[in-house]
């Protein structure tokens, strides 16, 4: 159960910790490049996340019920706190 906890609770990290390393990128960048960079890792990544979770719910993960609540609920917190960068971000590249 600890197992499926802890995996679930990686992967949304380890994605949102993707997109900052992606955000201080492009604040480096144009505004318009800026806003492309973000939304195509958005993609890259949704796409890599849902791959990796139908591996760990496959062939890892014992406790499907746990992995699935600990993954929703991490994953709309931290995607949460991942906006509310993005917006810190794009007023600070505005001023």
């Amino acid at each position: 159960m600890f197992e499926s906890f802890l995996y679930a609770f990686l992967l949304s990290s380890l994605n949102v910790g993707v997109a900052f390393l992606v955000i201080l990128y492009a604040a480096r960048k144009k505004k318009k490049d800026f806003t492309k960079i973000v939304f195509a890792s958005m993609v890259v990544r949704y796409i890599i996340v849902s791959a990796s979770n139908w591996i760990l719910l496959a062939y890892f993960a014992s406790d499907k019920l746990v992995y699935g609540l600990t993954f929703m609920i991490s994953t709309f917190i931290l995607i949460l706190v991942e906006i509310l960068y993005i917006n810190y971000r794009a007023k600070s590249l505005n001023s």
